[in-house]
């Protein structure tokens, strides 16, 4: 039980907090200058969904070397994570091509609904991400 949670751990430290540095420098700008820290300047340009798949590359790559995990455990965990890892590759490339005009037709997508979509991709990252982590120490 204690090297699932120190498994666990080492992932939020090493690979979770990591990635969210570039966002947090980003707040910290916002600060330096005084701007507002709202979802609109921090993640609305979909920062959050690469973290997302940074996040998922790791877990999904130490799960899938592992041969001491149950195939099934394997197939199901890491189908989930692949599913998370490309709705926020998918959502990712919506939001730039939007942003860019390239493809939405020069429609603009809602910073509001990016930051929430971003939040769910995230939140659902941390959920198969901790799976995948606790599934490797079967």
């Amino acid at each position: 039980m204690s090297t699932r949670v120190e498994n666990v751990g080492r992932w939020l430290l090493f690979s979770v907090i990591i990635a969210l540095l570039p966002i947090l420098f980003g707040i910290l700008v916002l600060m330096l200058f005084n701007q507002p820290i709202t979802f609109q300047n921090t993640i609305a340009n979909g920062q959050l969904l690469l973290v997302s798949t940074a996040v998922l590359a790791e877990a999904i790559g130490e799960l899938l070397v592992n041969n001491t995990v149950n195939r099934i455990f394997k197939v199901c965990v890491s189908g989930i994570n692949l599913a998370v890892f490309g709705m926020a590759c998918l959502l990712y490339s919506t939001i730039v091509s939007a942003t860019n005009n390239i493809s939405a037709g020069g429609k603009t997508i809602d910073s509001n609904t990016i930051a929430i979509i971003s939040f769910i991709v995230f939140g659902w990252t941390m959920l198969t991400g901790i799976g995948s982590k606790w599934v490797a120490e079967i």
